[in-house]
């Protein structure tokens, strides 16, 4: 009769050989039983023995890594794809320096006051009024309207930081576009009068006159810039005139340009012109023989 499995005490699992399974799963080594097997009876055929699971000491060959796998570890990856560790303390995130706010309410108050000016010269005079009647509050009305709202940090605020890169290049274009304006308006109105086209003479007139207040306003914007302007370059040409002096001594203390060019092209006297108008042949080098003239 063939012998059947135990059951272990410890894990319940059925083993056909509970002393060595006790022995090498549990440490246990039971008594009477030693290390030795029990004897099998003769004429019966072996007992089929589980396989042995292997022991902890034994290398297990690593499985290949499935498509699951690789997603996670990617995912586990940082930035530079070096793995992120749980306990890895993160960089601190990067903060943008808070800009202060530049009001608005002075170019909101010129801006206003300006159309003003405009429609008091047309039938919307009443409008006009009322427009410059506001200006001086209009500016400060507004821009507490608009802080802080998108328009304000997208568009606004982006114009009024950036204002010193465009408006010194503004203003030094705006000088001849509006004295070209105003020569060409000026002499339209000559030729109305001459027409003898009172409508159109009345009009050109006051467009002249908003140009003319235009013009005094990009005026005395564009003074102190060409003040400093100024400045810088005649700081920077007497620091050149100074080098040259010091190169060409003969030149003098003066603006030593200005001295070249007078010595270069200044042309003689009457009366040496007179002395020398022919070509001193003699003072001339000899041409050396069998020269081609030019």
């Amino acid at each position: 009769m063939a012998r059947a499995k135990k059951a272990c005490p410890d894990c319940g699992a059925e083993v056909w050989d509970l002393a060595a399974h006790r022995l090498s799963k549990h440490g246990v080594e039971p008594e009477g039983l030693r290390h030795a097997a029990p004897a099998e009876e003769p004429g019966e055929p072996a007992p089929e023995r589980a396989p042995a699971a292997p022991e902890a000491s034994q290398e297990v060959a690593p499985r290949k890594p499935g498509l699951m796998d690789r997603i996670r570890s990617r995912r586990g990856r940082g930035r530079g794809g070096r793995q992120a560790s749980a306990t890895a303390e993160r960089p601190p995130k990067r903060r943008t320096p808070n800009k202060r706010r530049i009001p608005l309410d002075t170019d909101i108050s010129d801006i206003w006051a300006f159309g003003g000016r405009r429609l008091e010269r047309t039938v919307h005079y009443p409008t006009g009024r009322m427009l410059q009647y506001q200006a001086p509050a209009a500016g400060v009305i507004f821009d507490k309207a608009v802080a802080g709202t998108l328009p304000d940090r997208m568009l606004f605020q982006v114009l009024a930081r950036n204002r010193d890169k465009y408006e010194d290049l503004g203003f030094l274009l705006a000088g001849p576009l509006l004295t070209f304006s105003i020569t060409a308006t000026g002499m339209r109105i000559r030729e109305a009068a001459e027409a003898g086209d009172q409508e159109v003479y009345n009009d050109l007139v006051g467009k002249l006159e908003m140009q003319k207040e235009m013009f005094t306003w990009v005026l005395s914007m564009m003074l102190p810039r060409l003040a400093e302007g100024a400045k810088l370059a005649r700081e920077k040409k007497a620091a050149a005139d100074k080098v040259i002096s010091e190169a060409f001594p003969e030149l003098g203390e003066e603006d030593p340009v200005e001295v070249l060019a007078a010595m270069l092209f200044t042309p003689p006297s009457f009366e040496e012109a007179q002395r020398n108008g022919k070509p001193d042949h003699a003072s001339a080098p000899s041409r050396p023989e069998g020269a081609v003239p030019l």
